[in-house]
């Protein structure tokens, strides 16, 4: 959860005040909504209550199985992205929702 928050505020760059609905469907279910927060003029990337949130700024809904690939680093965002059946549907702010899905790879 938290690494997936860097990832949203230092990684992909998100803006002050945006909001990320990532969505996780399949055998596994999951929702992450992560708020970007200027604390002591450093972007901050939380977790917050999705029920909080009128309409993220972006919007990624991706089954579980390429989830966890780009999480692990096995595939690029393109592969996923970039094919004639996306595996993800991105929304709101399609940049936004692209980059954060090409920076979902993390190690602990």
């Amino acid at each position: 959860g938290g690494a997936r928050a860097v990832g949203v505020g230092e990684r992909a760059g998100a803006p002050v005040d945006a909001v990320v609905d990532v969505e996780v469907v399949g055998e596994t279910e999951a929702r992450f909504v992560v708020q970007v927060r200027d604390v002591d003029r450093r972007r901050r990337a939380n977790l917050v209550d999705a029920e909080s949130v009128d309409e993220p700024t972006a919007h990624i809904r991706i089954h579980v199985d390429p989830f966890m690939r780009l999480c692990g680093g096995r595939v690029e965002a393109a592969s996923v992205l970039d094919v004639e059946e996306p595996q993800a549907v991105l929304s709101g702010d399609r940049e936004l929702a692209r980059t954060v899905v090409e920076n979902l790879a993390f190690t602990p």
